[in-house]
């Protein structure tokens, strides 16, 4: 057990080296004129399929992006463990990955009890929840799934088009489920609860992990950790 947990530590500070010692992390601030930033940010869209880094240490899959597991890091000062790492509110993401089955299971029981002659929408409110799927549903998988097809390296941000569709789907979805239960007001209550209480949430993980959003405040090797919600997550500790 002993030789298994040294062996682990070890590979972590090893794996902890070659992140802080990669090219794509600065280590210092580079300042740029507004002009040199435009140029340059032209540049890189013209070659970056040439420029393409194959087995990088933050790609993923496109099957890891619904869940999250692994983030992309950009920044890490050399004064303190203070980064900048690309990670989205977890709230939101796997609420919004929920969001697309709940959509998706709602459509196949409206179907299958509209061939039964069970009609249990206004048309109105059927038109409006099959629009829904036409443009978000649609929407989100036109961005998601060509990128199963694609022969490159691919990192979280490639899911973020795709994202926006969801989270769209997501309030979409609070809003028909609101009109489905609006004739019993004990659980149009209760509805209102859990929509406050994922506000609450969404607010609080925001506000613990805005420092890798901003990479402004000083963290400590024990701050950093109790970031790492998930063992993928390849958050940078050097001192």
């Amino acid at each position: 057990v002993e030789e298994h947990r040294y062996t682990k530590s070890e590979d972590e500070k090893e794996r902890e080296r070659d992140l802080v010692n990669a090219e794509m992390i600065p280590l210092q601030a580079t300042r740029l004129s507004w002009w040199r930033k435009l140029s340059e940010l032209q540049y890189k869209m013209l070659i970056t399929h040439q420029e393409n880094v194959q087995n990088h240490m933050y790609s993923s899959e496109p099957l890891e992006w619904p869940l999250m597991t692994r983030g992309i890091a950009y920044w890490v000062s050399t004064e303190h463990n203070g980064q900048v790492h690309l990670l989205g509110n977890l709230v939101i993401w796997y609420s919004g990955t929920a969001g697309l089955l709940v959509y998706c299971s709602l459509l196949v029981f409206y179907l299958l009890r509209r061939r039964r002659q069970c009609y249990d929408l206004p048309e109105e409110e059927w038109h409006r929840f099959i629009q829904i799927g036409e443009v978000l549903l649609c929407g989100f998988l036109f961005h998601y799934l060509p990128f199963f097809f694609v022969e490159r390296t691919l990192f979280l941000h490639h899911y973020l088009p795709a994202f926006v569709f969801k989270v769209l789907l997501l309030a979409a979805l609070a809003e028909h489920l609101l009109f489905v239960i609006w004739r019993w007001p004990l659980v149009r209550l209760v509805f209102y609860c859990v929509v406050l209480c994922f506000v609450f949430a969404v607010l609080h993980v925001f506000r613990k992990f805005c420092v890798l959003s901003y990479g402004t405040s000083a963290l400590s090797a024990n701050d950093v950790m109790k970031l790492r919600w998930k063992d993928s997550w390849d958050f940078i500790v050097h001192m």
